[in-house]
């Protein structure tokens, strides 16, 4: 058996190329099996998370109308004082003062079809005035009232859901205003079938199940899955683990379950998929791609016997030509000597080239500087434009939710901060502003996700004067806190503190600009955090190539394209429960200057 050096040239380039391409067409195809799988599974479990929000925020509509129709009887003071002279001073009700409330109770029954009736039950004496569609009476409470008295003390009793039978159960207790103490309860009785619709609709697949749990964990409404035998016990285990993990996703059982809870823990949405609806559903994509691998397999083989043949003759004349040529030979009496007949076609193209090669090389060389400069300032203006577009969407939403639920005059400060903001945001006139304008715009940002996040964002400015003229890359500390909200804040209870320092270092060079955004967060687990800090270490074209994934990178990439020269950019320091820094280092450039 000879040796491989003793091959000859064509089966050596056959079984090189061979080997070769089978190495590659394997990376390539388990790297975009592996990529398409992670892709279509993050992209099937973000569908779910819509879903599910979706479902929060609808029940949150159907919250708000409930709520609405007991305020009626709360803000009406003349129906008010007829409960409580009737539960309190224990005052029968005469026929006016019944035709009066059941006229009212009637109103809100008659406007909800899903409404089968409504009762006020006087809670010292059991006695409930009952409005149904087919009339309306004065009897005893019975059951309705003993699972009101089962509840569990120290819970909430504004928007309190049971199930019974076939409706759903919702209570509001009336207490009066000088020592707190209840004194009526009133009951609305819901059909479930509009909701049932709801959680059929939110469904992708049969497989999936979705539950509706009360404040204590009691089943509301299930739609399961075919075939699945999850119960609704296990669903409310997995109810009360959520709960007490504070947790909204997480694998248990073989399933992924996905938590939301509904106007601060007065309903709570489980919605479970099973893991083998996710692999079942990229099985297919999985299958073409390990057949097209297999195919360009085929491929490579065929095409390997075919380039080894095609190329082992001219290479062998080839390696002769170069071992007779000296630097004393002319290229052109090489040339012509040697490649007057038909070898020419096939070998001295390759001569050819490689002369262009070296003059182009000369070229490219002179041109080189003057490239290097257009490419940074085009990374700089691509990484300008990347603008998060979900900012956008979530203050529309705010301006959206004040409009339906409020109908406030503060909508007007709102959508005039979004106007600002906007023309700031849009002015590609501009590529550097002082950081005064860059912290008036901030605020402004800070102020409609307070309208967001209910006035929990708490933002402090401590920059000397002097600083603020020094002129910074635009929207330059938007997604540090963005970044901040997302990732540090978003979990946190109470108030969400943010502090932005500005100094002025001195160094021989030149002066630096140290700019740091700190938050008290709940911190960077430290795998995450040096997954980040790796990220950064990476030059602009990463920021650039990393799709929706700008942010710190983007941040840290125009700084050092901005300022190459020197030790500028961005860094993170995080410990976990207690708050994230960010610290940006830039030239000092004075507005003057």
């Amino acid at each position: 058996m000879k040796k491989i050096a003793d091959w000859p040239i064509q089966k050596k380039l056959f079984v090189g190329m061979l080997l070769f391409s089978v190495l590659i067409v394997f990376i390539v195809t388990a790297t975009a099996i592996k990529n398409t799988y992670d892709t279509m599974k993050e992209q099937l479990i973000y569908n779910r998370r819509m879903s599910v929000g979706w479902l929060r925020d609808r029940l949150e509509l159907e919250l708000s109308g409930f709520q609405n129709h007991f305020y009626e009887f709360e803000v009406d003071m003349k129906r008010k004082e007829l409960i409580k002279s009737w539960c309190v001073e224990k005052n029968e009700l005469d026929y006016v003062e019944q035709w009066n409330l059941i006229t009212a109770m009637n109103e809100i029954v008659s406007m909800d079809k899903n409404l089968n009736s409504m009762e006020i039950i006087n809670l010292e004496s059991g006695k409930t005035l009952t409005a149904e569609r087919s009339g309306a009476s004065m009897r005893e409470a019975g059951e309705v009232l003993e699972i009101w008295r089962e509840r569990a003390g120290g819970l909430q009793n504004n928007l309190v859901f049971y199930r019974t039978g076939k409706e759903i159960l919702i209570f509001h207790q009336m207490h009066r205003f000088e020592d707190k103490m209840p004194y009526a309860l009133i009951v609305m009785h819901l059909r479930p079938y509009d909701l049932q619709d709801i959680l059929s609709d939110i469904k992708m697949t049969a497989d999936e199940s979705i539950f509706i749990f009360n404040d204590e964990n009691q089943w509301i409404e299930a739609d399961c899955g075919e075939g699945e035998e999850l119960r609704i016990e296990d669903a409310g285990t997995a109810a009360v683990s959520f709960t007490e993990l504070q947790k909204q996703e997480f694998m248990w059982e073989g399933n992924f379950w996905f938590y939301r809870e509904v106007s601060g823990g007065k309903l709570k949405v489980l919605l479970s998929v099973p893991n083998h609806v996710i692999v079942e559903s990229l099985t297919g994509t999985v299958l073409m791609a390990a057949l097209v691998g297999g195919v360009m397999l085929v491929v490579c083989a065929v095409a390997s016997s075919l380039l080894a043949r095609i190329f082992a003759g001219p290479v062998i004349k080839l390696s002769d030509t170069m071992r007779n040529f000296t630097l004393q030979d002319s290229e052109e009496s090489v040339r012509e000597e040697k490649y007057n007949g038909t070898s020419r076609n096939e070998i001295a193209v390759l001569q050819d080239s490689f002369a262009v090669m070296v003059k182009r090389n000369k070229t490219l060389i002179a041109q080189e500087y003057q490239m290097k400069l257009e490419k940074q300032e085009a990374q700089i203006h691509a990484l300008q434009a990347q603008i998060n577009p979900h900012f956008m969407y979530n203050v529309m939403q705010v301006i959206g939710g004040m409009a339906l639920q409020r109908q406030a005059p503060e909508i007007y400060r709102v959508t005039g901060a979004l106007g600002d903001l906007m023309r700031y945001c849009l002015n590609f006139s501009r590529e550097m502003v002082p950081l005064k304008e860059e912290i008036h715009y901030l605020q402004s940002y800070c102020m409609l996700q307070n309208e967001r996040f209910n006035d929990r964002i708490k933002l402090h400015v401590k920059i000397e004067e002097e600083l603020l003229g020094c002129l910074v890359p635009k929207l330059l500390l938007q997604p540090v806190l963005e970044n901040s909200f997302h990732h540090g804040l978003v979990n946190k209870a109470g108030d969400w503190l943010l502090e932005v320092k500005g100094t002025l270092e001195e160094e021989q060079e030149g002066n630096t600009l140290i700019l740091k955004v700190m938050d008290n967060g709940n911190g960077i687990p430290s795998w995450r955090l040096k997954e980040i800090q790796d990220n950064l270490n990476e030059d602009a074209n990463a920021a650039l190539k990393a799709g929706g994934h700008i942010g710190l990178c983007n941040v840290d990439a125009r700084i050092r394209l901005r300022y190459p020269e020197g030790n500028y950019g961005l860094s993170i320091d995080s410990t976990e429960g207690k708050g994230t820094t960010v610290t940006l280092r830039m030239k000092a450039v004075e507005k003057e200057k």
